[in-house]
């Protein structure tokens, strides 16, 4: 069995994504963001979070690295996001 597509790749491979294009995924119903340096579809996630979704809004579309390790200091981002990774973030 094939694992379910949650980052909605599509079977395309891991891309390098511009800032410009995680910006243009800034909703709660079409959420992108980035942490240490990997972009992650997180809406799929969203309703599971145990925070709730709307504490995502401050990060959707942009860089969430600094979010992260405040609120999980401890937690290893890709392993928890990791089938949610679209590809990583182009440099600046």
């Amino acid at each position: 069995d094939a694992e379910p597509d949650l980052a909605g790749r599509r079977g395309a491979p891991f891309r390098t994504i511009s800032i410009d294009e995680l910006q243009r995924h800034s909703t709660l119903d079409d959420g992108w963001c980035a942490i240490s340096g990997r972009v992650y579809n997180v809406t799929p996630y969203l309703e599971y979070h145990p925070g709730g979704a709307a504490i995502f809004a401050q990060v959707l579309g942009d860089d969430a690295t600094d979010a992260f390790a405040q609120y999980h200091p401890f937690v290893n981002a890709h392993e928890l996001c990791g089938a949610l990774e679209l590809g990583t973030l182009a440099a600046a």
